[in-house]
């Protein structure tokens, strides 16, 4: 495990202390969807280099085992981000039929 670490993540961990502090938000909000985009935050910057593809939004959720789990509100989501002027957008395969009307 410590090699996949280590090859993932760089020595940037062993190097340093990271502490991630999410304040509440002041709109209640079901679910942690957005623990992929921490996530690949957190790999960008161990090591220094960018996500790619660019201008790809995520809304995914990691599982503490590091899988990624079905989200809901999909169509909100979709929604949001086109509003948002993006025209990309990551999302667990089980939720495929779900985006395309298929239920």
């Amino acid at each position: 495990m410590k090699q996949l670490k280590t090859e993932v993540w760089g020595a940037f961990f062993d190097q340093n202390k990271v502490n991630l502090s999410i304040p509440p938000l002041r709109t209640k909000r079901k679910g942690p969807s957005a623990s992929t985009a921490a996530t690949l935050a957190f790999q960008s910057l161990a090591t220094r280099r960018p996500v790619q593809p660019p201008g790809v939004c995520v809304t995914e959720k990691v599982l503490k085992t590091g899988r990624i789990s079905k989200i809901g509100q999909l169509k909100e989501k979709t929604i949001a981000v086109a509003e948002g002027g993006m025209a990309k957008i990551a999302f667990p395969h089980v939720n495929l039929k779900k985006f395309f009307g298929i239920d």
